[in-house]
């Protein structure tokens, strides 16, 4: 796994050099460019081992760095480059706001700003949605023999994974997902540890990392082509139910 995550790394360091360009203005900014990529690689890397929220900080200091390198807060020069580093200033100020206060959301790093009834709602919807812990395969199976005749989700989850925060707090907190879910036992193996159990735990279910949905009929059943890997829209994961 470890050689694995190191490949994009790899490849961005091979790739800067042989497709560097020749002396001059654009050689500095795609050295720059390709510099970027690599901090941003290195600290996706971290994100195994680092609080989510510390990943968005560290994500949003690489891009106030970029955006003031390209310009954001200078006046004058090209439009294009002004706008584009105006606009990655601002959503990297957003993530380092959010990542202080505790998000987890990319996507919505400062959904914490919004009005306390809809953050109470919030919180009250995903607890509505009760997940049982198993973090290895003696207490997943002692949990599918305890509920047989009943449909099961089977949710691989890991601490340091966004993916993982995002489908928490933006499709299972949803009101129909969390509508359609009654009629699941829903289970949630707990990988964060990456211990000796919870690697056994996913490689008998051919996971390699969290988000991964599997589905399991009344009959405890694996239904194997109704997998789903990483984070789903709301519309799209109740189109999928409907499926099952």
């Amino acid at each position: 796994m470890s050689i694995g995550m190191g490949i994009p790394l790899i490849a961005v360091g091979v790739s800067a050099g042989k497709f560097m360009p020749k002396p001059g203005v654009w050689m500095t900014m795609i050295s720059a460019i390709f510099g970027v990529m690599m901090l941003a690689v290195a600290i996706w890397m971290l994100g195994r081992v680092v609080d989510a929220s510390i990943i968005m900080i560290l994500y949003a200091i690489l891009g106030l760095g970029f955006a003031i390198y390209l310009g954001a807060l200078e006046s004058g020069g090209h439009i294009f480059k002004k706008t584009l580093s105006t606009i990655l200033f601002i959503y990297a100020l957003a993530l380092f706001v959010g990542g202080l206060a505790g998000s987890h959301s990319f996507t919505q790093p400062l959904g914490f700003l919004q009005t306390t009834t809809t953050v109470t709602n919030s919180l009250v919807q995903t607890q509505d949605a009760k997940f049982i812990k198993v973090t290895s395969i003696a207490e997943l199976d002692e949990v599918l023999e305890k509920t047989k005749g009943k449909k099961i989700m089977l949710d691989f989850y890991a601490d340091w994974c966004v993916s993982c925060k995002e489908l928490e707090e933006v499709t299972f907190a949803h009101p129909d997902v969390k509508q359609a879910l009654n009629s699941f036992v829903l289970v949630k193996a707990d990988v964060t540890q990456n211990s000796q159990a919870n690697k056994k735990l996913s490689q008998k279910y051919g996971v390699f990392g969290p988000p991964v949905l599997l589905f399991f009929k009344e009959n405890g059943e694996l239904q194997t082509s109704k997998t789903l890997v990483g984070f789903i829209e709301p519309d799209e994961f109740l189109k999928h139910l409907d499926t099952l």
